[in-house]
């Protein structure tokens, strides 16, 4: 099996061979698999015998940007995610008090979390209550109903006055 580099061989932009690691051939001997073909299903298996804290101390240790890749909620669970503003606490009806994501940006005046999500269904009354009064009187619509004023201006003929009148507006008496 071909090596790659690892540490001072190591040229910026090219390939590292995280197989010579000492903590990979340490958890690959524990698994009884250091003779393997070195592939991502042995890598998995023997990544999960350390900790991620001391596979990333590893990592970047020979000049490799990594990052550990949390599940989504994890982040409000973490403190300096809460220390920096970034979750609120809000009370929920159903689950007490609860962390949920902070407005994403800051803006004057500031934007605030005023309580927790919607339950499912919880506005659908209202939302379909709107619904019926928009489908029942619409706006006017600005564009078209501007062209259809213009039309109607420009597409009568002249009065009596010899000026135009809107096609629909009643005829002088």
């Amino acid at each position: 099996m071909r090596r790659l580099p690892v540490a001072a061989d190591h040229e910026p932009g090219r390939p590292v061979d995280l197989s010579v690691l000492p903590l990979m051939r340490s958890a690959l001997a524990a698994l009884g698999r250091a003779d393997e073909e070195f592939d991502a299903d042995l890598m998995r298996a023997a990544m999960r015998q350390a900790p991620a804290a001391a596979w990333l101390a590893e990592i970047r240790a020979v000049d490799v940007a990594v990052e550990l890749i949390n599940p989504l909620g994890s982040l409000l669970a973490d403190e300096d995610v809460a220390v920096n503003g970034y979750v609120v606490e809000v009370s929920d009806p159903e689950h007490g008090r609860i962390r949920q994501a902070a407005p994403p940006f800051r803006t004057q005046p500031p934007g605030e979390v005023r309580g927790p999500a919607p339950s499912l269904g919880q506005h659908t009354a209202e939302v379909l209550a709107e619904t019926v009064v928009a489908l029942k009187f619409p706006r006017p619509h600005p564009v078209r109903d501007a062209r259809w004023r213009a039309s109607a201006w420009s597409t009568s003929g002249p009065t009596s006055r010899g000026r135009s009148r809107p096609c629909c507006s009643p005829a002088p008496r």
